[in-house]
């Protein structure tokens, strides 16, 4: 005949007991008990957090959606991405390699037409971490035609501190024909650039757009015979000229 030997239930007040005897044991081995709670939060935070191509993957679908969502310069001033250490580089005709840092290191090609590529051109000419990068997405820009990439290009018309930015800026500008918004930052270089040679290219864009003589006059009025004679003799030329008849 099996006998079974039963053990004793621990009694409720047992179980508080013993709970107690396990606290006070981690009191007395502090060392212990830092340990736990490091495997503990570690453990947890490898659940929740998600895996670096995941955190990737997020923030190129979210910045993939800014940049098709940001339309004017405005946009791109309030953006909540910033990109630095931006540089480009032509794979061929119809596709660029971008390099940047937001919030992690990105590198992809990306067609010219993609949205994102001309979000990384623009926030480079609106915070330029030097003229290099400015300069080559100015000439990666020459071949797009985008209404936020103008505006950007007009900023650094009137911002860049390096002439040759400037220079590029208005360049590629020119590429924007019989178009208001470089007319109107074409009369402002003509009143305040410094550059002479700007200023005369500037003229010659207008000139050939046919702006208005009067309002070229009216805007050059107030300009010095003495650091303008170029501009306003050439200005002068095309003042006197008389309308073509279209008739």
């Amino acid at each position: 005949m099996h006998t079974i030997n039963q053990q004793p239930v621990p009694s409720s007040q047992s179980k508080i007991d013993a709970w107690f005897d396990s606290i006070r044991f981690y009191l007395q081995r502090p060392e212990i008990a830092i340990a736990a709670l490091t495997l503990l939060v570690g453990f947890f935070l490898g659940r929740f957090m998600p895996p670096e191509n995941q955190s990737r993957g997020s923030i190129m679908k979210q910045i993939n959606l800014t940049a098709s969502e940001n339309k004017k310069l405005i946009d791109v001033q309030n953006s909540p991405y910033r990109y630095s250490n931006v540089s480009f580089n032509e794979v061929d005709s119809q596709n660029i390699a971008l390099n940047f840092d937001v919030s992690t290191h990105m590198e992809l090609v990306r067609p010219k037409s993609d949205p994102l590529v001309r979000e990384v051109i623009s926030q480079a000419l609106l915070n330029p971490s030097h003229g290099g990068s400015e300069l080559k997405a100015i000439a990666i820009s020459e071949s797009m035609l985008d209404k936020k990439i103008k505006e950007a290009l007009i900023f650094s018309l009137h911002n860049a501190p390096m002439l040759a930015v400037r220079m590029k800026s208005l360049s590629t500008l020119t590429k924007y024909k019989n178009d208001p918004e470089v007319e109107s930052a074409f009369i402002k270089v003509l009143q305040s650039e410094e550059s002479v040679q700007m200023r005369l290219q500037a003229l010659d864009y207008l000139e050939e757009a046919r702006y208005d003589q009067t309002a070229l006059k009216a805007a050059l009025a107030g300009l010095d015979m003495r650091t303008s004679s170029a501009i306003l003799l050439r200005a002068k030329k095309y003042i006197e000229q008389k309308p073509e008849n279209n008739n």
